[in-house]
């Protein structure tokens, strides 16, 4: 999992969710699994800091974000939540299904 500038929030446990569109940019499905671990990396391309395994996988609109969730991601509030969506994917879209990832604190290799 790619976490370009929330790295340093999923290390020090403060990020335990993330949101991702569900498919990738070269339009392939999002394939994260219940149960699977999966690297943390900083950046594409970058060598992995640590693992965490997914505890649990769903969807809804992105828009539905609350204050508890923004803190959950690793963010201050809904806004500075959205504000970093809209740098990241070009836009912030209240209506886009997103898919909520759950993972485990952080084992760093």
């Amino acid at each position: 999992m790619i976490f370009a500038e929330t790295t340093e929030a999923v290390l020090s446990g403060r990020k335990t969710v993330t949101r991702r569109r569900l498919t990738h940019r070269d339009g392939r499905p999002l394939r994260y699994r219940v149960g699977y671990t999966y690297a943390v990396q900083p950046g594409r391309g970058q060598r992995h800091v640590a693992h965490v395994r997914v505890r649990a996988f769903s969807t809804e609109p992105l828009g539905h974000l609350t204050e508890y969730d923004a803190r959950q991601e690793g963010f201050a509030s809904p806004a500075e939540f959205e504000t970093t969506w809209h740098r990241l994917h070009g836009g912030y879209d209240p209506e886009e299904i997103v898919a909520i990832i759950v993972f485990s604190e952080p084992e760093r290799w």
